[in-house]
């Protein structure tokens, strides 16, 4: 491995420490704002920090050129921004899945 190669490693080492555990606990509010919305509690803080979670995650995975990670984070805040609208419904179902499976899969993109 060539110098170059070492720190780039290190680059990526680095967004690992810092971004998957911001994709943890993405994923884990993802299934805690899953279970407020089938007990019929909205859940419109939670969203908000967890689209600035998302927001770290895309930009940094953006800047490290990882699309697949930065796409999905993307897709995520967008997804809570919309669920986080005034006069949405509380979530379930189908948005709760979403949200749900796209934590779980971005941390695998995190730890990739």
């Amino acid at each position: 491995m060539n110098r170059d190669d070492n720190a780039f490693r290190e680059l990526v080492d680095d967004y690992v420490v810092e971004c998957l555990p911001l994709a943890e606990r993405v994923a884990d509010g993802f299934v805690e704002l899953e279970r407020r919305w089938r007990e019929g509690t909205a859940g419109d803080g939670l969203l908000a920090s967890l689209g600035g979670m998302l927001h770290t995650v895309k930009g940094n995975s953006a800047m490290m050129g990882l699309v697949p990670a930065q796409e999905l984070a993307h897709a995520l805040e967008d997804l809570c921004a919309l669920l986080g609208r005034d006069g949405a419904p509380v979530s379930g179902g189908e948005g709760a899945a979403l949200l749900v499976g796209g934590g779980g899969l971005l941390v695998e993109q995190v730890r990739a």
